[in-house]
């Protein structure tokens, strides 16, 4: 009597499981298969519910929800910004952000504003080689007089010659950092070095100090209060 070829093959996979069976239980007579088996798929277990945390994305709906009473509540638009006060320039852009023209702000409101949040202005110039002896001190003067007056205000100068700082005396809420830096020869680098300068001041103290940062050329004057409708939040 001869057997189909299906039954032959089953017949061996059937001797062929039945053998690997009684390998693995005369190789495993003392468990250790068995536990290095079991303590594999422990840790398999553990590595997968670590790379879970992880990957997992964290509820922020819910943590905006839990702390929305605790946090500072901004300005809406509407409550200092009025596009309809000047009609000889655009007020707001195709993306519907404000173009800030005097007559289309509420100083007062803003001011109030900001004055509660007791914030921190930085302000960053270069006075470089004669600009150090020409500009630097008529600069300050009118900083002093109108950037940001009622807030804290940090000045950042950066100069080659620590020796040439002009004498003033500044008011309250005014502080004055000075920091020597190398004059470059090229014209060519004088942009890229200044951003690096600042970049490095940034990253090292100044985003610990302040809450809104500017840069200025040295060869400029304040003339009118620059104040908070240039330093709403983005």
């Amino acid at each position: 009597m001869t057997l189909s070829r299906g039954k032959t093959t089953l017949l061996w996979i059937f001797f062929l499981v039945v053998l690997s069976l009684a390998v693995f239980a005369y190789l495993d007579r003392d468990r250790t298969l068995t536990w290095m088996y079991n303590a594999r798929s422990l840790k398999i277990a553990q590595l997968k519910n670590q790379t879970y945390k992880w990957l997992a994305v964290p509820d922020w709906s819910g943590s905006r929800q839990k702390y929305a009473n605790k946090e500072p509540k901004g300005l809406l638009m509407t409550d200092w910004f009025d596009p309809s006060g000047r009609t000889d320039y655009p007020t707001l852009t195709s993306w519907s952000a404000p173009i800030i023209w005097e007559g289309t702000f509420k100083k007062s409101v803003l001011d109030f504003h900001y004055k509660q949040r007791r914030i921190t202005v930085g302000l960053t110039v270069f006075a470089i080689g004669k600009y150090l002896d020409k500009y630097l001190k008529n600069f300050l003067l009118s900083a002093e007089t109108y950037f940001m007056a009622g807030h804290n205000v940090i000045f950042y100068i950066m100069v080659d010659d620590l020796s040439k700082l002009p004498q003033f005396k500044l008011g309250p809420l005014r502080t004055l950092k000075t920091f020597q830096v190398k004059r470059e020869s090229r014209w060519q680098d004088i942009s890229m070095m200044r951003m690096k300068v600042i970049a490095d001041l940034i990253e090292s103290h100044i985003r610990h100090e302040v809450d809104f940062l500017f840069c200025m050329d040295v060869d400029q004057l304040f003339h009118i209060l620059p104040g908070p409708p240039r330093m709403m939040d983005a």
